[in-house]
């Protein structure tokens, strides 16, 4: 989470921290917003990483992800899903 938090914050937090049903980033610190992170269903630790909404949802209204986050995404979601 240390690389994909950064990437989050750059680029998503602005939309997604809310507490709505959007807020799936919502969190005072790195643990909380990853506890929210993984039960919003926008992480699925059981399907590839490759497949993760966070990195499957195209474009919309947010800004889009560098290659560079992208790649600490997929990083962080290889390692979450070895930890299950």
């Amino acid at each position: 989470m240390d690389q994909a938090l950064p990437a989050l914050q750059q680029q998503c937090v602005s939309c997604h921290a809310g507490n709505d049903e959007l807020g799936f980033l919502a969190g005072d610190n790195a643990w909380v917003i990853r506890m929210n992170l993984l039960e919003s269903g926008e992480v699925i630790v059981d399907a590839p990483p490759e497949e993760s909404p966070l990195l499957t949802k195209g474009e919309h209204a947010g800004p889009h992800l560098t290659v560079e986050q992208q790649q600490a995404l997929l990083n962080w979601l290889h390692i979450e899903r070895s930890w299950r």
